[in-house]
């Protein structure tokens, strides 16, 4: 039985892969126009190493033929990958700026316009117990929790010290596949929610850093026998190598979704908006603008609220409100909502009216269990004690979710913009995981 502790973390991240699952850094599309000089960074997948323990072709290396073929590579190396490494592995290695065959890791860093890494099972294997002659694995479910925490640490001070190193090289990290497809039945579900678990830290870490993400999940389900020969080894054939660097090389051709005229990559809520509207969890106002100063409706905000987090698929009851029918389009996620206690029950709805700034604090705290913490609450001039809205208000500045104006007031009674919203609901989501 999973426990309670791994259910919430699995829970978030199953959500949050749908949420960020195709988001794409404006860099991609330049690796494969100039000249590669390609860095691979990891554990033994990245070092490429056989089923049988030997170091081989892997994908990394099919990568850099790739490139070669098109006379695009300049340089390539994966001698700082390592078979074992864990996240705390590689990130030591560069912090401490670790050399191998004279070259010294950060160099080849401040060098690359490509940099691969897989990293992160080792993590999560150290905690495990595998017998592969009787079939079944054994994890200490809360220390993978634990390990988890600490690994997304790892990545963010990982990508972030790359970044800082040579902030112009696209940086692609991928997840993982199921590692145990031999191993008995009644054992898959628990190891394929622990995987999830990772792919999700992962994905969420990278997705924070500007970092590209590739997903494996699934990617040697069509072959198990070919891609992973070894009943008794996680690592895959060249078959499985090849497989991994197609989703590499299909990740590098792939280019961001949507952009808006009004939205240039220096507008303050550049990445939120397109986090969101590339997930299709808010539209444009047109197929060029977003409309970052119009305010957001308040149907517009039910909606949004319904594709982003997990609800139930039961049919709602009747809310009851004079101005929402069935036939309208937003009546389903208001039905939903306000059954959740995100709404609340009114004779009308006034689903065309602009959203307040104290009506998004109330949603947002409701909708994502905002807690007020008295030492971080903060004063606005405007939002008293005894305003309805102040507990509300006062858990979004206890998780971080805003300062307010410059002048001390937080204007609750003002429209909320669509670029506020946009900026305040993906705030809110990221605090939930950093909860978990």
């Amino acid at each position: 039985m999973r426990s309670k502790y791994l259910k919430k973390y699995i829970a978030f991240f199953i959500a949050l892969a749908f949420f960020v699952g195709s988001i794409v850094p404006a860099t991609a599309e330049a690796v494969l126009s100039n000249e590669v000089h390609y860095v691979a960074l990891g554990d033994s997948l990245a070092a490429g190493q056989s089923p049988y323990q030997e170091i081989d072709t892997g994908y990394t290396d099919l990568i850099a033929s790739y490139f070669e073929e098109q006379q695009l590579l300049g340089s390539y190396t994966n001698q700082f990958a390592v078979p074992g490494y864990t996240s705390q592995n590689v990130l030591d290695d560069l912090l401490n700026n670790r050399e191998v065959a004279g070259t010294k890791i950060q160099d080849a860093i401040r060098n690359a316009t490509l940099i691969t890494i897989t990293v992160g099972a080792n993590d999560i294997l150290r905690e495990a117990n595998v017998n592969f002659e009787t079939g079944t694995i054994t994890v200490d479910q809360k220390k993978v929790v634990q390990t988890l925490a600490k690994q997304k640490e790892n990545l963010s001070r990982l990508f972030q010290t790359i970044k800082r190193l040579n902030p112009d090289a696209a940086v692609y990290i991928s997840g993982y596949y199921q590692a145990f497809p031999y191993l008995a039945k009644e054992q898959l579900a628990e190891l394929d929610s622990i995987f999830q678990a990772l792919n999700g830290t992962i994905q969420l870490t990278a997705t924070e850093n500007n970092v590209h993400f590739v997903p494996l999940e699934g990617i040697f389900d069509y072959d198990v026998t070919t891609y992973l020969p070894n009943q008794t080894d996680i690592h895959p054939s060249i078959e499985g190598y090849e497989q991994i660097a197609n989703a590499f090389i299909t990740s590098f051709q792939t280019k961001p979704m949507i952009t808006f005229e009004d939205v240039p990559e220096s507008y303050w809520a550049y990445s939120d908006i397109s986090l969101l509207v590339n997930q299709q969890i808010l539209n444009g106002i047109s197929d060029t603008h977003f409309g970052i100063h119009m305010p957001i409706t308040r149907a517009e905000t039910a909606e949004a609220l319904l594709k982003l987090i997990p609800f139930d698929q039961s049919i709602p009851e009747d809310p009851g409100f004079a101005d929402v029918s069935e036939s309208d389009d937003a009546y389903y996620a208001i039905a939903k909502l306000t059954q959740a206690g995100v709404f609340n029950q009114a004779e009308r709805f006034y689903p065309d009216a602009p959203l307040t700034r104290a009506q998004m604090a109330k949603v947002l705290t409701v909708t994502f269990n905002l807690q007020e913490d008295d030492e971080a609450s903060a004063t606005f001039n405007d939002v008293s004690a005894s305003h309805w809205a102040h507990p509300y208000v006062d858990a979004l500045v206890s998780s971080n979710i805003t300062t307010g104006y410059p002048d001390h007031t937080f204007r609750p009674d003002t429209e909320t913009t669509r670029s506020q919203f946009a900026a305040f609901l993906v705030r809110s989501y990221y605090h939930l995981g950093q909860q978990r």
